[in-house]
C-alpha cells in the first residue's frame, strides 16, 4: 500500500526559504565579483581604492581625477577594470622650446622630440640641428632647441688677369720695348654653396672651380743692345748733371706710380728733385725716364729698374752721374 504525500503549508515555506538563500548567495557572489580593489598612481602619489567601476574611465570619474589634454593614462580609459589592477597617470610636463631666438612652452607627457615638435608646430628640414635633454630623466628642466640650416648653391664667373712674360731682344736698344703677343684675360666659373643659420648667412664655400677660358700670355720684348757711347756723348754735352746714389729693383707684381708696367729704363726718383716724365741718362746704366717713385727714394737718390734679380745684385749700390736730358 502506498502513501501519497501532498504539499502543505510547511513544504511551501521551505521552498521560499531556499529561494531566498539562493538569491542571497547569488547577490553576494555578484557583489564580491563586481567589487574590485585597484591602485591609482598619479605622479608621486598612490591611492588604493575599492570600486564597482567597470572601466578605467569610470574609476577616474568616480574618484574625481581630472585629466589634462596631454596627460597619459595607462592602461587607456576604455580598458575594463580587474582585481588588483594598477592605473597610472603620467602628467604632462613643461618643455622649453627655443627657435630663432624665441621661446615657447609646451606641455607633454613622456616627451620625445617628435611629440614636442608636433605640439610646437615646428617642421624640420634634413639639415636642421636639434639639441635637447628629453632623454635625461634626472634633469627636470626639459628643453629642446632647433637650429635651422639652409644651403643655397650659386654660380659666378669672373675674369682672370693674363700673365706677362718678358723676353730679351738684342735688336732693341736698352730702354725700348715691343709687344710681341697681346694678352687676353681668362674666364673662370665657380660654384659656391652659401650656408644660412637661422636665416642668416654663416659661410660661403667654393665647391667647384672650372676654367672656362685659359688666359693668353702677354709677351713683351725688351731691348738689350747698348746705345753707342758717341751718341750718348753728344746728347750729354752741356746737360745738367747731378751726382746721385743709385740702387736697383726688379719686378714686384705692381705697376709703376705712372700706371705702366716697369721695364729696363724706368727710374724711380724723388719728384721734388727730378719731376716725373723727365728723360735721363744714368752713368753705367744708360738712357732712362723718371716714371716711378718709392717711399725710400728721397733727395739725391734714384732706383734703377732691371729685368732680373741677378742684375740688381750685380749693380748693388753706387754713386753715379745723372744727366737731365729735358
Amino acid at each position: 500500500m502506498f502513501t501519497v504525500l501532498r504539499p502543505g503549508k510547511l513544504s511551501l515555506k521551505r521552498v521560499g526559504i531556499s529561494l531566498a538563500i539562493a538569491a542571497l548567495v547569488l547577490g553576494l557572489s555578484y557583489y564580491f565579483w563586481a567589487l574590485k580593489t585597484v591602485t591609482i598612481v598619479d605622479a608621486d602619489s598612490q591611492l588604493e581604492v575599492r570600486t564597482f567601476a567597470s572601466t578605467v574611465k569610470e574609476l577616474l570619474q568616480q574618484e574625481k581625477v581630472a585629466l589634462g589634454s596631454e596627460d597619459i593614462v595607462k592602461p587607456n580609459l576604455a580598458t575594463p577594470l580587474k582585481e588588483g589592477m594598477t592605473v597610472t597617470i603620467v602628467r604632462a610636463i613643461p618643455v622649453r622650446v627655443e627657435e630663432k631666438g624665441t621661446v615657447k612652452i609646451v606641455y607633454v607627457a613622456e616627451p620625445t622630440v617628435p611629440k614636442v615638435l608636433t605640439l610646437a608646430n615646428i617642421a624640420l628640414t634634413p639639415l636642421d640641428l636639434v639639441e635637447h635633454n628629453l632623454e635625461k630623466h634626472e634633469e627636470k628642466d626639459k628643453y629642446l632647441k632647433i637650429t635651422h640650416i639652409e644651403e643655397e648653391k650659386i654660380e659666378q664667373t669672373f675674369d682672370v688677369d693674363f700673365p706677362v712674360k718678358r723676353e730679351p731682344d738684342q735688336l732693341l736698344a736698352q730702354g725700348e720695348t715691343k709687344v710681341i703677343q697681346a694678352g687676353e684675360k681668362g674666364l673662370v666659373k665657380e660654384t659656391i654653396v652659401i650656408t644660412y643659420v637661422d636665416g642668416k648667412e654663416a659661410k660661403r664655400e667654393i665647391v667647384n672651380r672650372e676654367v672656362v677660358k685659359e688666359p693668353k700670355t702677354k709677351i713683351i720684348a725688351y731691348g738689350t743692345r747698348e746705345k753707342k757711347i758717341m751718341q750718348a756723348s753728344r746728347d750729354l754735352q752741356g746737360r745738367k748733371n747731378i751726382l746721385m746714389e743709385a740702387t736697383a729693383y726688379t719686378h714686384t707684381g705692381h705697376r709703376t706710380a705712372t700706371g705702366i708696367e716697369p721695364y729696363r729704363g724706368v727710374v724711380a726718383v724723388d719728384p721734388k728733385v727730378i719731376p716725373l716724365g723727365t728723360k735721363l741718362y744714368v752713368e753705367d746704366y744708360g738712357y732712362g725716364e723718371a716714371l716711378d717713385i718709392g717711399s725710400s727714394i728721397k733727395g739725391n737718390r734714384i732706383d734703377l729698374f732691371f729685368e732680373t734679380e741677378a742684375e740688381c745684385l750685380n749693380w748693388g749700390r753706387r754713386d753715379v752721374q745723372v744727366y737731365i736730358l729735358d
